[in-house]
């Protein structure tokens, strides 16, 4: 018997996981009056921080001012002062610690003096940037690297909380020699960056060691007209049935309907209940954690429209369980409508917000203080889930959550358990098989994103550079061939981070096909295009999903994806997948990069036996006839090759077999020529050809 195989290939990498922070946009605020000096000095001598605070690492207070201190057990042996070992934090000098961050308190210059002074800052020490490279974009820049280095950088950067990046970043100038002030008018800030209209905090960092590896911010001024005195929410979650409704929250039990004005219960169908009878409905937030706010500010603004929460003055419900199984999992006449609050540490509700009324006066909005929540049972140390509950009906049954403003840390749902071991992370030269379909690519050690080529959008130096928002040939950058037939069943089976502008920042329509990308406009990226990760059906020759960056800038975001993720989104298990890196936008964030994919190894390659595979062998001395049978879906081609070493399989008897109707196809082959009768053994396999 002739033998056939079937082509497989596997690969081992070693597990890798990733720490993703996440960055929240922040809304602007009103113009205040102006004054004519500036009239706030926050000069942080121990015990006056002023409302500033240490995001990152640890500050170090004296009576001239704020520094990095370095924590008991940081420092490097013999490196400018060696390890801390005195058992307290101390003053960090020269010496390595962790990088830092100190952040002011909220503030806005679209109401401060228009001529004279209205922020000023006294360095003394070390030259900021002694080695002049380039500004940390972020936060997440100035962490990530997590310890200190003789190339580091020590400066006041000013944070846009409504993008999450710095706008400008100012430095000491000089090594010593005295303290050095900076003074900026109103006029200097918009010159160099600085948004009017948004409202921005100071970042006091430091990720510098070595020679003059230390600088103290000594005092800041300010025109007190830039202070805000009102609540600022560092996020908010509009639950409308537009594009831009969050879909961050998820529904943990009952049925969701989506208005104009929020989220309510639903029935089967999705109708709005109103005040029909509905199964029992919650609607669960991300993680959110409190412990950094300010006890006297407002931290929560809930927003309800319709009946009152509470009419018939029940307790509240002391767990989800008690939601769940209300009346037996549906709504009454006598139930509730609110917003818990979730301990995620005893999985109790530690306090229920309600509407306190039916109609009428609608939306209500209901603002509350870290102090007036913790007096009514929540831990600030502590990390909660918000959930929205209805098990409600009759008059006035309903309620509908119209907005969450939150001013707090919002954690990303931990991913489930990761099953990748092949990864992808497209520094120089490490391509990892993918391919350029169409534009040019750029590699740096943070991963791919699009090039744009001499000639094309501006670029006059001769060569390839980073496109970044400049415009470009619309970019394709292809994966090897994928299948997730049999990938785990339960972890995460491919994950991906982006990082950079929005992926879909004008919510277009996915691209149908590769087609779609390359001829989109002129073949030049514009203002209105995308950036995303297309799995391209290899059967059908069509996108079946695509994922986007979310944001824009605020450092790496992670989209982990199950084996059950994937086909909710559409992908099938018996079809062969590539990966489309994809790019035809331009403009304001134009560019997204991809950092790395992760992925199991098992989905490698081709379809598996069970789902392409040759079945059946017959061979004829007689007449030199080869019959091959094998698993095939109808609109396919393949081709059928052959081997006398299984080394090289470059001949093939057909390379274009287009499949039988039904799921298997047969071919007889003529093996009389005479290069099969000199052969003592050949062996054959069928490979399944990409669509387009």
């Amino acid at each position: 018997m002739i033998p056939g195989i079937l082509n497989h290939y596997a690969m081992m990498y070693q597990i890798f996981s990733r720490l993703v922070a996440a960055v929240l946009a922040v809304n602007a605020l009103s113009v205040f009056n102006s004054h004519a000096e500036v009239s706030v000095i926050w000069d942080f001598s121990p015990g006056n921080e002023h409302g500033w605070t240490t995001v990152n690492g640890v500050s170090w207070l004296d009576a001239n001012g704020v520094t990095a201190g370095q924590a008991n057990g940081g420092g490097v042996a013999d490196y400018f002062g060696g390890v801390n070992n005195t058992g307290n934090t101390r003053y960090a000098h020269d010496g390595a610690h962790t990088n830092f961050i100190f952040r002011s308190p909220v503030i806005n210059f679209g109401g401060v003096d228009a001529a004279g002074p209205v922020l000023e800052m006294d360095w003394f020490g070390g030259q900021g940037n002694q080695s002049g490279i380039d500004d940390p974009i972020d936060p997440g820049e100035v962490t990530g690297a997590g310890i200190t280095t003789a190339l580091g950088q020590k400066g006041l950067a000013l944070l846009n909380l409504a993008t999450g990046s710095y706008d400008a970043v100012y430095y000491d100038s000089q090594n010593g020699g005295g303290l050095e002030s900076l003074s900026l008018t109103q006029a200097d800030l918009v010159g160099d960056g600085v948004n009017l209209t948004d409202n921005y905090q100071l970042d006091f960092f430091d990720t510098d060691d070595g020679s003059w590896g230390w600088t103290r911010l000594e005092e800041v001024r300010v025109d007190e007209a830039a202070l805000i005195d009102a609540p600022t929410y560092n996020v908010s979650w509009d639950f409308n049935d537009g594009l831009g409704g969050d879909r961050t929250w998820k529904v943990e039990n009952g049925l969701a309907g989506f208005a104009a004005d929020g989220v309510h219960a639903a029935v089967e169908g999705g109708s709005f209940a109103e005040d029909s009878p509905h199964p029992v409905f919650i609607f669960r937030s991300p993680i959110v954690r409190l412990d950094d706010s300010d006890p006297d500010q407002e931290v929560i603004k809930v927003n309800f429209i319709g009946g009152q929460g509470n009419q018939s003055g029940a307790p509240e419900p002391a767990d989800p369980n008690a939601v769940v199984s209300y009346n037996g999992g549906n709504s009454d006449s006598n139930g509730q409508k609110g917003l818990a609050f979730l301990n995620l540490t005893t999985g109790q509700y530690d306090h229920v917000i309600y509407d306190s009324e039916d109609g009428g006066d609608n939306p209500e909005s209901i603002e509350l203080t870290l102090a007036e929540l913790v007096a009514a049972g929540v831990d600030a140390g502590t990390d909660y889930r918000l959930d929205f509950f209805d098990y409600d009906d009759g008059f006035s049954g309903w309620t509908r959550l119209e907005s969450v403003n939150l001013n707090g840390m919002v954690i990303p749902d931990p991913p489930p358990p990761s099953e990748t071991d092949t990864i992808w992370n497209f520094s120089p030269g490490n391509e990892h098989g993918w391919t350029t379909i169409n534009g040019v690519s750029w590699l740096d050690p943070n991963g791919v994103e699009a090039g744009q080529a001499d000639g094309v959008g501006g670029n006059d130096t001769g060569n390839t550079r980073r496109a970044h928002d400049g415009a470009h040939t619309n970019f394709i950058y292809r994966s090897p061939i994928l299948n997730f037939g049999r990938v785990d069943d339960t972890g995460s089976v491919i994950e991906f981070d982006f990082e950079g502008g929005g992926g879909n920042q004008d919510n277009a329509p996915n691209p149908l096909t590769p087609e779609q990308v390359i001829t989109s406009g002129t073949g030049i990226t514009s203002a209105v295009g995308q950036k995303g990760l297309g799995f391209l059906n290899l059967s059908t020759g069509n996108y079946d999903a695509v994922y986007y960056d979310s944001g824009n800038g605020g450092g790496i975001e992670t989209i982990a994806l199950t084996k059950a993720d994937l086909t909710a989104a559409g992908v099938s298990l018996d079809d062969d997948y590539q990966l489309d890196f994809f790019e035809n936008d331009d403009g304001s964030w134009g560019w997204t990069r991809l950092n790395e994919v992760r992925l199991d190894s098992v989905a490698l390659g081709e379809g598996g036996a069970q789902s392409f595979a040759i079945t059946n062998i017959d061979y004829s001395p007689g007449d030199q006839r080869l019959t091959l049978t094998w698993n095939s879906r109808e609109g396919q081609t393949y081709a059928v090759r052959y081997s006398e070493d299984m080394i090289d399989w470059s001949s093939d008897l057909d390379d274009a077999v287009d499949a039988d109707a039904g799921d298997q196809t047969t071919r007889i082959f003529d093996l009389s020529a005479a290069e099969f009768t000199e052969l003592k053994r050949v062996f054959f396999r069928v490979e399944r050809q990409p669509s387009g």
